[in-house]
């Protein structure tokens, strides 16, 4: 009688431990369901990237306290055909401002000198670089940077319906990449000065921060920000931001028509003052 008693106890202890097993096992698939594992920034960023950004509005900020400058631009592109900068530099009490629409053949300028009246000219008169004004939007300046971000990047949910991609540090190689964009804000639109170029490759970095917004469902790229902090020679601290919005939201961009048809025509003047 003892025996079967001792069985029992036995038995009810085995069931006792499976419910528990059982319980457990539930429990942890339970879990798993309310916390599904985050895609990876590569898959997040690959090669349909360039679908993303085939057009949008943009941002740039560059200050320094030290040399009581700031440089500010915004606008909006369609990559391969149109771009819009309002664009203005600002030196102590001084600012230097200028509009600009660019396409593939033409520029239209509108300085405070103009008195309102636009300029048209050749996209590439007067030693003018439209690589220059246009390379910061181009697919394949920003997949340099890319290759390099998603090494490093962090996937986290942004909101209920987005992701986002981002990396703090101070990663010499995603510097490499990032600083193009730093050199394109230091010169002035359509100019290219290689003492920047080298100045800031020789900067000291403090800090550099890029986030990517991903919607969940598109999986389309809906804001990207680049943030760098750096020293110049030991002297100037520079704070930068670049942001691209609204993207995909402009691919009906074109230079207005009132500026199409009023612009002065500057190669229609030279054609004139040679026929004289």
């Amino acid at each position: 009688m003892k025996f079967f008693k001792q069985k029992s106890s036995l038995l009810v202890l085995i069931l006792g431990l499976m419910t528990l097993t059982l319980i457990t096992a539930c429990s942890k698939k339970e879990n798993q369901k309310q916390t599904p594992s985050l895609p990876s920034a590569t898959s997040l960023i690959n090669s349909s990237f360039a679908k993303n950004i085939k057009s949008g509005h943009y941002t740039l900020n560059l200050a320094s306290k030290e040399m009581n400058q700031t440089t500010k631009a915004s606008g909006k592109f369609k990559q391969g055909s149109v771009t819009y900068m309002d664009y203005a530099i600002s030196n102590k009490s001084k600012t230097q401002s200028e509009k600009i629409w660019l396409t593939n053949s033409t520029i239209y300028l509108l300085l405070p000198a103009n008195h309102g009246k636009w300029i048209e000219n050749k996209s590439d008169a007067n030693n003018f670089d439209p690589n220059q004004l246009t390379s910061r939007f181009k697919s394949s300046t920003l997949d340099a940077i890319n290759q390099e971000f998603v090494k490093h990047a962090q996937v986290k949910k942004s909101g209920t319906s987005s992701y986002s991609v981002s990396y703090s540090g101070t990663n010499s190689d995603i510097w490499k990449v990032l600083n193009v964009l730093v050199v394109d804000t230091m010169n002035s639109p359509g100019s290219q000065n290689m003492n920047i170029s080298r100045t800031i490759n020789a900067a000291s970095v403090q800090n550099i921060k890029i986030n990517y917004i991903i919607n969940k469902l598109t999986k389309r790229i809906t804001n990207i920000t680049y943030q760098a902090s750096f020293n110049i020679n030991g002297k100037y601290d520079f704070t930068w931001k670049q942001v691209y919005d609204e993207l995909n939201e402009h691919n009906k961009l074109s230079v207005p028509n009132s500026i199409q048809k009023n612009a002065i025509d500057v190669q229609k003047i030279k054609q004139k003052q040679a026929k004289k």
